[in-house]
C-alpha cells in the first residue's frame, strides 16, 4: 500500500525510458489506486498508441473511467479487453 513511494521509483524509471511501457502502466494502475484517474488514463492512452492490445492498460483505462462515472466509455474499453484477451488463448 505504498503507492506514493512506489510512484516515486516508477518515475526515476521513466527519466531514464519515457517510453517503458511497463512502468507506464504501473504507474497509470497507481493513479488510480490514488484516485487520480484522469492521469491514470492519460498514461494508459500514452501505452495504448504504442500498445493497442495490452491489456493492463485497457484494463486501468477501463476502471478510472468507471470511476469517473464514464460508463458507456469504460464498457467500451471493457469489450476491447475482453476481445483482446480471447486472442491471447
Amino acid at each position: 500500500k505504498r503507492f506514493s513511494e512506489a510512484i516515486i521509483y516508477l518515475d526515476k524509471i521513466l527519466e531514464q525510458e519515457p517510453d517503458n511501457l511497463k512502468a507506464l502502466t504501473n504507474k497509470a494502475g497507481l493513479l488510480a489506486q490514488l484516485g487520480n484517474f484522469s492521469k491514470s488514463i492519460m498514461l494508459s492512452n500514452k501505452v495504448l498508441e504504442i500498445d493497442p492490445d495490452r491489456v493492463s492498460a485497457l484494463t486501468n483505462k477501463a476502471i478510472a473511467l468507471k470511476m469517473l462515472k464514464k460508463y458507456e466509455e469504460s464498457h467500451q474499453v471493457f469489450q476491447q479487453t475482453i476481445l483482446c484477451m480471447k486472442f491471447m488463448f
